[in-house]
């Protein structure tokens, strides 16, 4: 039966669903089942094909339910306290250089530096070419140390441009001096 009225197709269409629902979904369910690799082929190629559609879809329900998922994170947190404590414990183990930057980061920002940026210890020790910054002589690896040109508790910044390598004795015989 031809319709003129592409709405009264659509509400045909949608009570006809309505009725045999369960009929659909186990005769969908049957055919995914006796065809996943054609199923799994349509499907990657389609998220191919609509990546940035896709994409955008993901950041707009993303945006619209942090609130949500916010408060779904924090009541994990709550409900599971020895595996959220098992999780970060397992994470500082495998990365112990992030965890070292974390803490330096954190205590900077305890000691009042307003400008804080992220690097890593080696980053600044081939920058300055493994030379202490004090007394200009070589540095081995396990005596080397991040100085403060000017130190964080005298208003210096946790930046590269206030950082230096230097031996750890020459760096505590310095002290908090600027």
């Amino acid at each position: 039966m031809p319709y003129a009225d592409p709405d009264a197709k659509r509400a045909y269409d949608a009570a006809r669903y309505l009725g045999s629902r369960d009929v659909v979904k186990a005769r969908v369910r049957v055919y995914a089942e006796a065809n996943k690799a054609a199923v799994s082929r349509r499907a990657k190629a389609y998220r191919e094909k609509h990546r940035a559609h896709l994409a955008a879809k993901d950041r707009v329900r993303y945006a619209g339910n942090r609130a949500r998922r916010n408060a779904m994170n924090r009541e994990w947190r709550r409900a599971h306290p020895e595996s959220r404590a098992l999780h970060v414990r397992t994470w500082k183990n495998s990365h112990p250089e992030k965890n070292r930057e974390y803490k330096h980061r954190r205590e900077a920002r305890l000691r009042g530096a307003v400008q804080i940026e992220r690097f890593t210890k080696t980053e600044i020790y081939e920058r300055d070419r493994w030379i202490c910054g004090i007394c200009r002589c070589p540095v081995l690896r396990g005596e080397e140390s991040i100085d403060h040109v000017v130190p964080v508790s005298r208003g210096g910044q946790h930046t590269r441009d206030n950082v230096r390598l230097a031996h750890r004795l020459c760096n505590n015989r310095r002290g908090n001096r600027g």
